[in-house]
């Protein structure tokens, strides 16, 4: 019996070192034009606040989990129209209390943040979720996108660009 215990825990330890590799592949990367023609509103703002609250997923209306709400103050509107000055963007995870919840292909927002998003149409509570989730998100530091470590000007010039080009194909 002392033999199996070794051998369960390194299989044990075996496993568990694995998960990360397979949960790394839930969502595909999109590229800027996927991007592009999946959201009807792309914008660069910055993230004034965020709350948590408990709600339910739309594909389960009996769960009860934690979401955070970010509002985003709109600076420049990239794709579609809007008339309000602040979005409200609902992603799913975040802390209430002594509980957590933290989904590992969701985008997070800070309050002062930077952003450039890249939405999905609004439920029927006018909230909008994030296209692709992580992949449609993009921090601004210092005028540089870390991702991928264009200037915030040329990121922004090729979301237009792709923009432009999605809207030709279209017609």
């Amino acid at each position: 019996m002392f033999r199996r215990i070794p051998w369960l825990y390194a299989f044990g330890l075996l496993a568990v070192g694995l998960w990360p590799t397979v949960g790394d592949a839930l969502i595909v990367r999109m590229s800027l034009s996927e991007l592009v023609g999946n959201s009807d509103l792309i914008v660069r703002g910055e993230v004034l606040k965020t709350e948590c609250r408990w709600g339910t997923l739309e594909s389960d209306p009996g769960s009860r989990i934690i979401f955070t709400d970010a509002t985003v103050a709109v600076g420049e509107l990239l794709k579609g129209t809007s008339d309000r000055s602040e979005l409200v963007i609902a992603t799913e995870g975040g802390v209430i209390g002594d509980l957590g919840l933290r989904v590992e292909d969701m985008p997070e927002f800070a309050v002062g943040e930077e952003v450039v998003v890249f939405l999905r149409p609004a439920n029927p509570a006018g909230l909008r979720t994030v296209t692709n989730q992580f992949n449609g998100k993009y921090t601004i530091i210092a005028g540089i996108i870390p991702d991928n470590g264009q200037p915030a000007g040329e990121f922004v010039r090729s979301i237009r660009q792709a923009v432009h080009d999605w809207e030709q194909e279209e017609k």
